[in-house]
Formats: structure tokens, C-alpha cells, sequence
């Protein structure tokens, strides 16, 4: 915003009352060759009004052509956008210092704008390099908020790759399951036993099904066994069973809150016991938990295949053990893994 001119002093030569001109044409270079909108207004008076404008000026305010020099602030802006312009160049005007605004601006049935407008003083007595340092400001500012953008979306991208990443997985978990259903059904699955520390593998599936919480469950691991938890266990229908759990009852609970698994003994037994406070199940829907491919009827928006518990069961049995269930409608659940504990360790 152009303040008054400030009268030559006298006695000026006549190369001295030609060097604004130059420094004008120079100054119009300078606007076009900027990559963001600038605009020149002038106080004259009560108004303001427009002298100058680079095309981004007008680019940006999807002008069908550029203002008209002289064009009051009113003409050039339309009302929704003015009301925050006229008042950020009022500022500038009282205070004599730079001045910005940051907001929304609504444009009738369009998507809402955000404006970002830095306004300066500038007295046409000042050497047209002061200009030239106030447009520096703004690159420099403009360079900082792409670099901020590009890390942002970066971000993002680095984001919708994990997310598909993580849809894949749960694919290939679905698929997993249903190969696992048929090999039970077709009694070819063999298990690969060795002996495995359970403390380990719940150790292990904790910490992965954490990497995958949204913020609104909380998991946490309970352990009550003073020492090794030694099985005789296939390692990977293991991680099956109790990834199945632990995933149930995450899903169960989509209001969120504590899933707690719990490692201990009992006699000959090893016990994993996975608890949530989620929806729960009705006392009816007991007897048809491990049904193979069935879901319950208010929970059929959860995703899945309908395989995981029966899954987590049978692999369960196959193993020597048993999983059982208890729970209360609106309260949540808690699933209990037994598993023989190995000869040799008791």
C-alpha cells in the first residue's frame, strides 16, 4: 500500500525528477516476475484504490481481467473477501508497519478459500530496492510454506502407503484363514511342533497388534508366570490362534478401551486369557461362537470372514488345548487359551 507522495525537495535537477520513472518501469518488472499476487493501492483520502498488479494478482482473484487503475478496494475485491482486506490495510495504514491475515473466505456456492495476505507500507520517497527487499520477504516466506506443503504431502503420501500396506495384510490374513479352514476340513493340516517359550510369542504378537491401534484401545500385557512358558507348539499356527484373539477382541470393542492378555499357569497348563471391554455377547449367542463362518447378527458390519475363532479353536485342540469363552452383552469379553505345558518343564 502506496502512502502519499512526499514533495521533492526544491532545487531538484531535472535527471533527479526523471528517476522515478525509471524506477517504476524497474518496479513493474520486478511484479511480473513474481510468483504470487501483488497488488499496489494508494490512500487517497478516505479510499483506497488501485494503482497496480502483477497476473497472479489477478490470477488469484479470478478476475476476468485486471483491475483498472484508480478502481476502489470495494471494486476489486468482492464483498466477502473486502470486509478482511479493507480492515488488515487499515491497519497498515494507522500503524505504518507490515501487517498479515489468515482466514476463510466463502465465495458463495464455492468451496471455502483460505487467504494468506501480507500487506506493507511503502513510501514512494523510498528507493524502489526497499520494494524490491519487501517482495524478498514474501518469496522467502511463500519457499518456506512449498517447503511445508511438500513435507505435508509427503506425509500423506508415506500415510495412504502404510494404509494399503495394511489393507494388503488383511487380505492376505483372510485368504490365510480360509486355506487353514480347508486344510482342518480336509484333515491335512500337519503341525511342526518345537518347543517355544510362550512368553516370547505373546510378547511378540502384543507388541505387533500395537503398531496397528488407532489411538482409542489400549493393550496391555499382564504377565503372571515367574519363568519360561515352555510348549510344544507349531510357531506359526501359534501366532494364528493368538493373533486371532487379540484382533477379535480389538474389533469387538470399537469404542475402544483396554484389551488386556494375560499369561499364566495353572497345574499342568499354560493360560492366555484375552479381555476387552467392547460390546460383548448375548447369553443366546454363546453356543454358536466357534461356528465356522458365522457372524452374529448385531456385529455383521465388523469385518471379517467369519473363520477367525473357529480357527483359533481348532488349531487350539489340535495343540491339546481348548479356548473358552465368557462374556456379557454391553460389558465386553474374555477368551481363555489352554495349552499343555511341555513334560520336561514341569
Amino acid at each position: 500500500m502506496i502512502e502519499p507522495e512526499r514533495a521533492m525537495p526544491r532545487g531538484s535537477s531535472d535527471r533527479n525528477r526523471s528517476a522515478p520513472r525509471s524506477a517504476a518501469d524497474l518496479l513493474v518488472c520486478v511484479l511480473h516476475a513474481l510468483p504470487f499476487g501483488v497488488g499496489l493501492f494508494e490512500v487517497d483520502g478516505d479510499r483506497i484504490v488501485f494503482l497496480a498488479g502483477n497476473p497472479e494478482f489477478t490470477r488469484v482473484l479470478r478476475l476476468t481481467r485486471p483491475p483498472e487503475e484508480g478502481q476502489s478496494l470495494s471494486d476489486v475485491f468482492t464483498r466477502a473477501e473486502g470486509d478482511a482486506v479493507q480492515g488488515l490495510f487499515e491497519r497498515v495504514r494507522d500503524r505504518a508497519e507490515p501487517q498479515s491475515v489468515f482466514a476463510p473466505v466463502t465465495l458463495g456456492p464455492e468451496p471455502q478459500r483460505i487467504w494468506n495476505i501480507d500487506a506493507y507500507p511503502v513510501f514512494t520517497g523510498r528507493r524502489v530496492t526497499h520494494i524490491m527487499a519487501l517482495a524478498q520477504q514474501s518469496q522467502e516466506k511463500l519457499d518456506v510454506r512449498q517447503r511445508q506443503q511438500h513435507e505435508a504431502d509427503r506425509l500423506r503420501e508415506k500415510a495412504d502407503q502404510l494404509a494399503e500396506l495394511e489393507k494388503a495384510k488383511s487380505e492376505f490374513l483372510r485368504m490365510d484363514e480360509m486355506v487353514e479352514a480347508a486344510r482342518l476340513e480336509d484333515r491335512r493340516l500337519q503341525l511342526k511342533r518345537k518347543r517355544i517359550d510362550l512368553r516370547q510369542v505373546i510378547r511378540r504378537s502384543v507388541k505387533s497388534a500395537a503398531t496397528g491401534l488407532n489411538g482409542k484401545h489400549s493393550l496391555r500385557l499382564d504377565e503372571r508366570a515367574d519363568g519360561p512358558v515352555v510348549i510344544q507348539a507349531d510357531m506359526m499356527r501359534l501366532d494364528i490362534i493368538i493373533g486371532n484373539l487379540i484382533d477379535n477382541a480389538i474389533k469387538y470393542s470399537p469404542a475402544g478401551g483396554d484389551v488386556t492378555v494375560q499369561l499364566s499357569t495353572a497345574g499342568q497348563l499354560a493360560l492366555v486369557s484375552v479381555r476387552d471391554v467392547g460390546i460383548g455377547i448375548a447369553a443366546e449367542d454363546m453356543d454358536r461362537l466357534f461356528i465356522r463362518f458365522n457372524r452374529l447378527a448385531p456385529q455383521t458390519d465388523v469385518p471379517g470372514t467369519g473363520l477367525g475363532l473357529y480357527l483359533a479353536r481348532e488349531l487350539a485342540r489340535l495343540h491339546g488345548g481348548d479356548i473358552v469363552a465368557v462374556s456379557k452383552l454391553g460389558e465386553g469379553s474374555e477368551f481363555t487359551l489352554s495349552l499343555p505345558l511341555d513334560s520336561r518343564t514341569t
